[in-house]
């Protein structure tokens, strides 16, 4: 009991002590000197083999690195790998083969759209009188012969009853001369009577056909004056207003109860404006230097800032004089409009072809790719894509000359080329990163 007793105040476990000895402990124990120098011998030589083994693996890992750079550098060196026709219609990428082509010169006009005047017209009531009905409003599709407002006129009641004399007083003198004619052949008569009556008829005719030309000039028809002698005394008096031809009524200065006057016509002012908007006109300030580049019949390809498809203009009319003020002449084009799309007001630019221009190597503008200051093409090469760094020149709308970078015969990718850009900056990242 008392070792445990002992191993107890020391504060020792028994088992902490059992465990700390070897589990098969060496048989002898040798003092001599030399063996246990060999016994050092044989541990060093051991450590000095794990440490070249060591060595030897991570040189061999090193090589293997080195290799997988190497293959990395050869994958990036053979650039985008091309893609099959179906992938290629997903993606909406296109090929062409480099050609010659014309290009057009454009010379750039500024204008504005405004009304056709040939195709205008400004109502204006031919009689003085007050307004009675107002049928038609601001912005109405009107056709020729519509009513557009009801005036009262004494002016109109006055020709309409001279006219209605005139007929039946003409009317009255030409039967007379009928039945004194007959009386000068039975020499009931002198036939100088006879002579009076026909003066007389002659002079009623005159007037007859003075107040009938009267009312034709107030815009009465011949089916108008027929019925005349239908019309009660207010009828008389009523003025249509009548729409002289097709179109939309873009200005209305019209209003119920008011009163044309009829003193030296100046201050009868229109009532109704109607345009016929299917065609409108496009008004350019061009300045001297450009106008032998410009004749009428030339098409000018038109944009607005609204957002308005690209249309077509026609030159009709160039003035031959410079504006003293603003030193520029007017080229005016004609815009057909038929779906009304365009309005009269609208600021315009204006391209018309000057003169064509031969390349040798012409592309698409959606071919190019634009690397900071310069611009590229992605080329069809055996097996991958080649962004190939081209020099332009010339371009229109559409297309683009080459000078530099492409030759006349080698295929590129014509659409859907920043697709493969993009891809190709990917890839760009991806290596970047690998190489870190």
């Amino acid at each position: 009991m008392r070792p445990f007793i002992l191993l107890f105040c020391l504060g020792l476990s028994p088992l902490l002590l059992a465990e700390s000895q070897p589990a098969n402990p060496p048989a002898q124990t040798s003092s001599d000197p030399a063996a246990h120098k060999d016994h050092k011998d044989h541990k060093d030589h051991k450590d000095h083999k794990d440490h070249e083994d060591h060595e030897d693996h991570e040189d061999h890992e090193d090589h293997e690195d080195h290799e997988d750079h190497e293959d990395h550098e050869d994958h990036d060196d053979a650039g985008l790998s091309l893609l099959n026709a179906q992938q290629r219609a997903e993606l909406g990428i296109e090929y062409q083969q480099a050609q010659a082509g014309m290009l057009s010169q454009y010379l750039e006009l500024n204008g504005e759209t405004r009304l056709n005047m040939h195709k205008t017209l400004h109502v204006i009531p031919p009689v003085s009188g007050l307004v009675r009905e107002v049928y038609k409003r601001l912005g109405d599709k009107v056709k020729t012969g519509d009513v557009l407002a009801l005036l009262e006129s004494r002016e109109l009641a006055d020709a309409k009853s001279d006219y209605l004399a005139s007929r039946a007083q003409l009317a009255l003198v030409q039967d007379d001369f009928q039945r004194k004619k007959q009386l000068v052949k039975k020499q009931a008569i002198a036939e100088q009577q006879l002579f009076a009556i026909k003066q007389s008829l002659a002079e009623i005719r005159v007037r007859h056909q003075s107040a009938k030309r009267k009312l034709y000039a107030l815009g009465l028809s011949k089916k108008n004056l027929h019925s005349l002698n239908k019309q009660t005394d207010r009828q008389l008096t009523h003025y249509p207003l009548l729409a002289p031809g097709n179109g939309i009524i873009v200005e209305k200065h019209i209003t119920l109860g008011e009163v044309f006057k009829d003193e030296s016509r100046s201050d009868v002012s229109r009532t109704f404006v109607i345009s016929d908007l299917s065609q409108l006109w496009v008004d350019f300030s061009v300045y001297p230097q450009d106008l032998p580049q410009l004749k009428p019949g030339q098409t000018l390809l038109l944009t607005a800032e609204n957002g308005l498809p690209a249309s077509r203009a026609e030159i009709i009319y160039i003035s031959p004089l410079i504006d003293r003020k603003t030193r520029t002449a007017l080229v005016r084009a004609r815009l057909p409009n038929p779906q009304g799309r365009w309005q009269a007001g609208l600021f315009v630019t204006g391209q018309v072809a000057t003169r064509q221009i031969e390349a040798n190597v012409l592309v698409p503008l959606s071919a190019l790719i634009k690397l900071g200051q310069t611009e590229a093409v992605f080329v069809v090469e055996a097996g991958h894509y080649e962004l190939r760094e081209v020099t332009t020149g010339f371009r229109d709308q559409k297309q683009v000359a080459i000078s530099t970078g492409l030759k006349n015969g080698e295929t590129y990718v014509s659409q859907g080329g920043f697709i493969l850009k993009a891809e190709s900056d990917k890839a760009s990242f991806a290596h970047a990163g690998h190489a870190h």
